[in-house]
């Protein structure tokens, strides 16, 4: 009886490390936060752009609802960057907009798309966010400020999911020898 439960809590407590901090850091996983700002004097700003290698934000104009013309874009160091200004044609700029991930397959530090700098995905997914090209109007007595759209990223990739049914089934693992432990002390 000692032997099992002494397996069973090695067995629980090595699940927990292994899954346990995936879970936690879900600051690797790739997605892109536009500030609700629109375009401010040829620029947009995005918020957090998170890659897994460099990479590039890109602004596309929007066609038909899709992503269509790129009208600017930037580098993106692996990892987080906060606070990246692309620098886009105004000019060319639609209502709405898409800012979109990309990689940096070819010649790193020269953007070539179309070419090897793909969009990225996650699970099959183009990891983008839709946003207004308006610039944001203060708010007064007479009017208010329009609410920033929502932001986007990528799905939780399948490897963040597994950590948490793994994590999940090795507490319910500790959870039943406990309870087997104490019954088998109360008979």
């Amino acid at each position: 009886m000692k032997r099992g439960y002494v397996f069973s809590l090695l067995l629980a407590l090595v699940l927990v490390l292994v899954g346990g901090p995936r879970v936690l850091a879900q600051s690797d996983v790739p997605n892109v936060q536009v500030a609700g700002t629109g375009i401010v004097d040829g620029t947009v700003t995005i918020v957090e752009a998170t890659v897994p290698g460099p990479g590039w934000v890109v602004i596309h104009a929007d066609q038909d609802g899709k992503p269509g013309a790129v009208i600017g874009y930037a580098p993106l160091a692996e990892g987080a960057n906060n606070d990246v200004v692309v620098n886009v044609d105004a000019n060319a700029a639609t209502p709405v907009l898409h800012a979109m991930l990309h990689v940096d397959e070819g010649t790193v530090g020269t953007f070539e798309f179309p070419g090897p700098d793909v969009p990225l995905k996650v699970n099959d997914s183009i990891v983008m966010a839709r946003f207004s090209s308006a610039p944001v109007v203060e708010a007064t007595e007479a009017m208010s400020a329009p609410g920033s759209m929502p932001t986007t990223g990528a799905a939780i990739p399948t490897s963040s999911v597994l950590a948490i049914v793994v994590t999940i089934l090795a507490i319910l693992a500790v959870g039943a020898v406990f309870f087997r432990r104490s019954r088998s002390i109360q008979v």
